[in-house]
């Protein structure tokens, strides 16, 4: 049975070891894992092939133990290498950028791995010893880029034990696999943008030629047509603007063309014309004198606008606004002249300035703030300078977001400009200013889009609603308490009917808020109840107690109610307030601790009564077990004389 054991002992020793090996197996892969999810990782988001191997060299090192990493571009022919990047966990220089010397048995198409034994057998550019460890192992392996050799990775054990490298060798090939494939990938997309970048420019220069040459031959085809058709096309122009077309010789004034719009506006014919000189039609323009001044203003600017009156032939005038311009083609020169009729416009300015003239009255004795902008200030009205603090003067040329709070400003800003593009806005919001004492206070704002003085405006109006806000707020914040308070809540009106309900209000009694409307609290507390109720509130002016009530469903409620009176300015009753609390589980949590004390005290009473029974049966016990006691000792004596000795000893009657 013992050898049986102890196989079945080392039965299971071996299992055990099987299982820890099994273990640390499942522990390697699982790091081995981690550590190739971090590669993919790194040289995924990696766009240059110096990027994937600083990131290779790093993972390896912190992940692997590896104490030295590196990567080498070898010359073959002068058995030297530069350090392209390099890593170390320990504290030594890094050799990056370095032209090293190196074995060229060791950096070839092959991978070569080799135990340090001595000195002599130790890479020769790095270190033999650091920190009082010497190089036991390191392992080359070559980058295969398209099947051809790239550069090496050095890979050096100083710490660790020496077939540390041999035994993470097979990882390492195949993290440089990767490396190899992403390097061959980032090359590939280097060829593709650059055959891509290259075939883009040879389009865009066939292109851009082609387009050259076809816009010079539309050129030289609009320049023929535009040859054959410039006469009767200015013609044309002439006669048909609704303008009067002058062409005016600048020495003496002569007229040299006119259109068919200047002949019908001012009753000449067009032979007429041609006899006439501009001081015959232009008052402001009285001789040949105040002609040449002009003629010379001309030659200065090159265009002048003026505003007189045009004489037709029966003596009558036209208000019209006259554009003069100089030009000269060749060595001829010529002065153009457009008159346009401004009488609508001059009988529209007169009725701007009366409606300006009412508006201003009207602006100036309102209460309300009156404004008119574009992108600054035009024109405010005395209730503006009182609510924002600010004097006309002041804000006349600021932009008109200037007195907003800076909260605001923004959106203000926006709206604005977009109103003035003329754009779809809500004309009524409410904003905040910052008045000029710094003090902060809210605007029930109102704006529309207007012509004024000729071009889009925005012409708004403002109310201090800064006290009407504090109260909408107080509102607000009673209506949540009311609302969400979980006491059951109801305010009847002056004659008992109900008025409003909260949630907890309408889940106690199960009436919605229409059922309860005309309806008094009867419906829920009973008439003969509710007649109390309301006889006791109208005597004292306040009720509280316990009731009971039945809710829609029929369902027994025992309610706590607390009643009082709202009271206006002149002490009369207008609302009555009821806070209900439903207590009936409280009432019968309180009748079920109660039947519940009883009943334990009646369990007390019997447990006592029994135990003192179970005290009088172990005292008889004891006195029957002192009895035996006796009668043993003495047996045991009678044993003793006669020269036996007890088989065992009983320790019971020693003590």
């Amino acid at each position: 049975m013992e050898r049986d054991l102890t196989r079945r002992l080392e039965e299971l020793r071996e299992e055990l070891q099987q299982l820890r090996k099994e273990k640390e197996s499942l522990q390697r892969d699982s790091k081995d894992l981690f550590v190739y999810n971090r590669v993919f990782e790194e040289i995924s988001s990696a766009r240059r092939d110096v990027d994937v191997i600083k990131a290779i060299l790093e993972i390896l090192g912190n992940h692997k133990g590896i104490d030295y990493a590196a990567y080498l571009i070898t010359n073959e022919a002068e058995a030297e290498a530069e350090v392209i990047y390099d890593y170390s966990r320990h504290c030594m220089a890094s050799l990056k950028g370095d032209v090293i010397e190196v074995k060229r048995p060791l950096f070839t198409d092959s991978a070569f791995y080799a135990k340090v034994k001595s000195d002599r057998d130790s890479l020769s550019f790095l270190p033999y010893e650091i920190n009082g460890k010497s190089q036991r192992s390191f392992y080359i392996k070559p980058l295969l880029i398209r099947g051809e050799p790239s550069g090496h990775f050095v890979f050096v054990n100083y710490e660790r034990p020496y077939d540390h490298l041999l035994y993470i060798k097979a990882f390492i090939d195949r993290v440089c696999e990767i490396v190899s494939y992403r390097i061959e990938n980032i090359s590939l997309m280097e060829e593709i943008t650059d055959m891509n970048r290259e075939l883009t420019k040879e389009i865009e220069e066939k292109t851009q030629k082609l387009t050259r040459t076809n816009f010079e031959l539309g050129l030289e085809l609009e320049e023929k047509r535009r040859l054959t058709e410039k006469l009767q096309l200015f013609r044309d122009l002439l006669n048909e603007v609704s303008d009067s077309i002058f062409v005016i010789e600048p020495g003496d004034g002569r007229f040299i063309d006119v259109n068919t719009h200047a002949c019908n506006e001012l009753q000449y014919t067009y032979d007429e014309f041609m006899q006439m000189r501009i001081h015959d039609v232009e008052e402001a323009i009285t001789d040949n004198v105040v002609w040449q001044g002009c003629v010379n203003r001309l030659k200065r600017e090159g265009h002048v606008v003026i505003e007189g009156n045009n004489k037709r032939k029966d003596g009558s005038t036209i208000p019209v606004e006259t554009a003069f311009r100089y030009v000269a083609r060749g060595n001829r020169e010529y002065i153009i002249a457009v008159a346009r009729d401004i009488t609508q416009r001059k009988e529209t300015e007169k009725a701007l300035r009366e409606s300006e003239e009412r508006f201003r009255a009207l602006a100036e004795a309102t209460s309300s703030a009156i404004f008119i902008t574009r992108e600054t200030f035009l024109y405010v009205n005395p209730a503006t300078e009182r609510i924002t603090g600010y004097s006309r003067d002041e804000l006349i040329g600021k932009p008109f977001y200037y007195p907003i709070h800076p909260d605001d400003r923004e959106v203000i800003k926006k709206r604005g400009y977009a109103r003035m593009a003329g754009e779809d806005l809500p004309p009524h919001y409410t904003c905040r200013i910052v008045r000029k004492d710094g003090t902060i206070r809210w605007i029930d704002y109102t704006a529309d889009r207007i012509i004024y003085r000729g071009a889009p405006a925005i012409i708004g109006t403002g109310y201090d609603v800064t006290e009407l806000k504090k109260r909408e707020e107080e509102l607000i914040l009673y209506k949540n308490i009311f609302d969400n308070a979980l006491d059951a809540i109801a305010v009847l009106d002056s004659e008992g009917y109900y008025h409003i309900q909260n949630d907890a209000h309408r889940r106690l009694i199960g009436y919605t808020n229409e059922e309860i409307a005309g309806k008094t609290p009867a419906i829920f507390l009973g008439e003969d109840t509710y007649a109390e109720i309301y006889s006791r509130f109208l005597k004292e002016g306040f009720c509280r107690g316990i009731y009971r009530a039945v809710s829609k469903e029929g369902e027994e409620r025992i309610v706590e109610l607390v009643a009082y009176p709202v009271r206006n300015r002149q002490g009369e009753i207008t609302h009555c307030v009821g806070i209900k609390r439903d207590v009936t589980e409280r009432k019968r949590l309180e009748e079920r601790l109660k039947r519940q004390t009883e009943e334990l005290e009646e369990r007390v009473r019997e447990r006592t009564e029994e135990l003192q029974r179970m005290v009088n049966l172990m005292a008889g016990r004891e006195v029957r077990m002192a009895e035996l006691k006796e009668v043993i000792k003495r047996l045991k004596n009678q044993l003793i004389t006669a020269g036996l000795r007890p088989l065992v000893d009983d320790t019971l009657l020693e003590e």
